[in-house]
């Protein structure tokens, strides 16, 4: 399934490493290349948070 409006792909130096999902007034985050695949490893009420635990994630991978 593709990302809809309510779901950003995150990138990094060119490559995806997650997305976003807005679920009303909280953001999830997704960490993996495809959204079918990918794994939740955070819940936060910022957009901030939820892109710094993916970049963060990726980065330390």
């Amino acid at each position: 399934m593709p990302p809809t409006l309510s779901t950003l792909r995150i990138e990094d130096a060119g490559q995806t490493v997650g997305f976003i999902e807005r679920a009303g007034d909280i953001y999830v985050a997704l960490r993996g290349a495809r959204y079918s695949r990918a794994v939740e490893v955070a819940q936060t009420r910022s957009f901030e948070q939820a892109r710094g635990a993916l970049l963060g994630s990726a980065q330390a991978s």
